[in-house]
């Protein structure tokens, strides 16, 4: 059995486990401030007697396997080679880990893009809860020398790693271009406050860690990648709920790796992220999941990023509402 399954089945598991079995031993375990060793061991003896024997694994992944099993639950086919090229290309290592409150926050590797960054944190130190989510209830991710131009930054709860940890994707995206291959590195500052968990039916949350979890640390575009220029573009798509057509002009229209950049009328809506759709050579569709607009006199400064960075070499076409721009 490999490690894959390995994981998978202890996950599989902690699925299968009723919540009522969960809360008892939260019951049980030793309160906050103290060692949750106890806990832990109590949870994999309850699955062992109800599920047999499991075999945990340990999987040493950083950001560019996350991404790849992103890209395998999206398309439905592994990363190609140019592909996951492309993705340690943009990444980087931090390995930068504190502890308050018995959980270890790890901050594990970046993909860094020239107007964004993704970040992958590792939380250990808390039993994972099936269907459950988790949060910090204070976050903040900048650069410590903030652009002019607008920003945005967020933190989303990915699940587990099939090793016990909880995995969070920062993500900081930025209306201008911040980073090049030929600029120095940009420290980052990354403060997080209170890891907090809530059921699956809307239940109070509870605080799994008081405290406050603080990084610096640097990052740079370690490698220049392709610009495709496609000029003005016109689409069209349905407003919803109105179901009306909503006629669109992106001007100026640049596509990196990562997203793309344009211009348009200020004073139409910024159209939604899944509007902004890049199909590869084999069919595959990587949507975009984030937009952001920044207004500059009678027009607005936009960028739009994909859910996984995409090798331009493959990439046959863009898709903006209904409209397809064919790539050259």
């Amino acid at each position: 059995m490999n490690k894959t399954d390995s994981a998978g089945r202890l996950f599989a598991g902690l699925s299968d486990v009723r919540e009522e079995y969960l809360n008892e031993l939260d019951d049980m375990a030793p309160k906050r401030h103290s060692r949750r060793l106890p806990l832990l061991l109590a949870a994999v003896l309850l699955l062992t007697l109800l599920c047999g024997t499991v075999a945990a694994a340990v999987r040493g992944e950083g950001i560019t396997e996350f991404f790849g099993e992103a890209w395998l639950r999206l398309t439905g086919e592994a990363m190609g080679a140019a592909q996951e090229a492309l993705i340690r290309g943009l990444s980087q290592e931090i390995g930068r880990s504190r502890t308050v409150d018995g959980v270890t926050v790890t901050v594990d590797s970046a993909a860094v893009g020239d107007d964004s960054f993704q970040i992958l944190l590792r939380v250990t130190g808390v039993l994972p809860r099936a269907r459950a989510d988790y949060r910090f209830d204070g976050f903040s991710c900048w650069p410590a020398e903030s652009a002019a131009s607008m920003s945005a930054c967020g933190c989303s709860f990915q699940g587990g790693d099939g090793a016990g940890a909880l995995l969070f994707l920062v993500r900081y995206t930025s209306v201008a271009a911040r980073f090049t291959p030929e600029g120095d590195p940009v420290p980052v500052e990354l403060t997080l406050r209170d890891l907090t968990r809530r059921g699956p039916f809307g239940d109070r949350e509870k605080v799994e860690a008081a405290g406050e979890w603080s990084f610096r640390f640097d990052l740079d575009l370690r490698e220049a990648f392709q610009i495709l220029s496609l000029g003005d573009v016109e689409a069209e798509w349905e407003t919803f709920p109105e179901r009306q057509p909503f006629r669109f002009t992106a001007r100026d229209v640049t596509v990196t790796s990562t997203g793309i950049r344009f211009c348009h009328d200020s004073s139409r809506e910024l159209p939604d992220p899944d509007q902004f759709v890049a199909i590869l050579s084999d069919g595959a569709e990587i949507p975009c999941d984030e937009n952001l607009g920044n207004p500059d006199g009678e027009d607005f400064l936009c960028t739009a990023h994909f859910r996984i960075p995409v090798n331009l070499n493959d990439l046959a076409a863009l898709r903006i509402g209904n409209t397809e721009v064919r790539i050259p």
